[in-house]
């Protein structure tokens, strides 16, 4: 068969995927491990001190309020009787409500998605570079190749995986405003205060355990990684002796 010629310059650029690729793994993984345990007991010390390890306020709207906001919101145009809702946001109301954000919950998201994102770089490049270190498919002797497939599915599963928790820390803060928006609305029923109160604490474990989630992520991948690391490399090394764990 006849063999493929490699452009030089490529072939440079491709070591440099995979070298980057084997140092992202074994150094700056257990780097990562060690950064997130620090955060995480640093979190945990700070719900600790709160009461009963909450730091959500109570979101509480009183009637007058409420009323004063409805009537500055509802307009009555007398020429022809209709009525025109103006919208709290356009300037019509010079007292429209401010309702702050949680600040602790804010800071969690502040520390936790660069997190995410970061572990989500580091699959993707990883995984591009054991990609590049396949070779070709042979009739037997395949099983080095089966395990950098392995691997290389692992951090695929890790990437949908954060992806999906992006989703759902993203999708937190509308549902909260729609939740502020019935509070103000409806200042008697209490029931939206308290939605409020439980979805904030809801979404404080969320944000906690999916930096666990992240910690665990890295100690999964570069434990099954340097287990194989011998594999990966040398995929087709002459012997079948050693398997996967």
């Amino acid at each position: 068969m006849k063999k493929i010629l490699v452009n030089p310059m490529e072939e440079a650029y491709n070591g440099q995927i995979k070298a980057e690729a084997v140092k992202v793994i074994v150094q700056r993984f257990p780097k990562k491990i060690v950064e997130l345990n620090t955060l995480i007991d640093k979190q945990l010390t700070i719900d600790g001190n709160n009461n009963n390890g909450l730091n959500i306020p109570m979101i509480t709207i009183s009637s007058d309020v409420s009323k004063s906001s409805e009537t500055a919101a509802t307009m009555t145009d007398k020429s022809d009787g209709k009525v025109s809702d103006k919208s709290l946001t356009d300037g019509s109301n010079s007292e429209a409500i401010a309702v702050k954000d949680n600040q602790h919950l804010r800071k969690m998201v502040d520390i936790l998605m660069p997190q995410i994102w970061e572990l989500s770089k580091y699959c993707l490049s990883s995984g591009v570079g054991m990609n590049l270190m396949v070779p070709e498919m042979e009739d037997g002797n395949n099983f080095g190749v089966e395990v950098q497939h392995e691997c290389i599915e692992a951090m695929i599963v890790v990437e949908n995986e954060i992806q999906r928790r992006v989703r759902e820390i993203n999708a937190y803060f509308p549902a909260r405003a729609e939740l502020i928006e019935k509070a103000v609305k409806y200042p008697d029923c209490q029931d939206y205060s308290r939605a409020i109160q439980e979805r904030d604490l809801s979404f404080q474990s969320y944000c906690l355990l999916s930096m666990v989630t992240v910690r665990n992520h890295y100690m999964n991948l570069h434990d099954m990684v340097m287990k194989n690391m011998q594999k990966i490399r040398k995929p087709r090394s002459g012997s079948t002796t050693h398997l996967m764990y």
